[in-house]
């Protein structure tokens, strides 16, 4: 029997997408998320949480819509983003001075359309889109984790 040694290629440049995840807490506010230098290829995120334990269903980065979205308009259920969903997945970038930040959406959405991007060691924080008073009540965790290149 005779076997055979193949070579192994290696591509120049192209080299598996690693995941690496922090968990953000629906129960405190903006949570900074340590992720290193490196080229991020997509960005997911994974769980469910809920601004209201035990009274909402929980719900993943988006946040709470439709029906249950009207019902916590009318309650005064206070939000960071007034704009944005009741638990929907905040970010905010701290890098060179500025401050910039959004909506889990317009996170993704950029990302899709520019492509892969450069960390280059700012601070990145998440939390959920609820003030800091109406936290106490919440339950879940989302999993944001960053697909790397190299």
């Amino acid at each position: 029997m005779r076997l055979w040694a193949l070579p192994l290629l290696i591509w120049p440049g192209v080299v598996a997408a690693a995941p690496v995840c922090q968990d953000v807490s629906a129960r405190e506010g903006w949570q900074q998320a340590i992720f290193p230098v490196g080229i991020v290829e997509d960005v997911q995120v994974t769980g469910a949480w809920t601004v209201a334990d035990g009274v909402h269903e929980p719900v993943g980065a988006p946040g709470h819509l439709g029906a249950v979205a009207e019902v916590l308009s009318q309650s005064g259920t206070r939000r960071v983003d007034p704009g944005a969903a009741h638990g929907t997945l905040l970010y905010r970038v701290e890098a060179n001075g500025v401050s910039r930040q959004g909506t889990w959406a317009a996170f993704k959405t950029a990302l899709d359309s520019t492509g892969p991007f450069r960390m280059n060691g700012g601070t990145l924080l998440f939390r959920i889109n609820e003030t800091d008073p109406g936290l106490s009540d919440n339950a879940g965790t989302l999993t944001v984790c960053l697909m790397y290149t190299e």
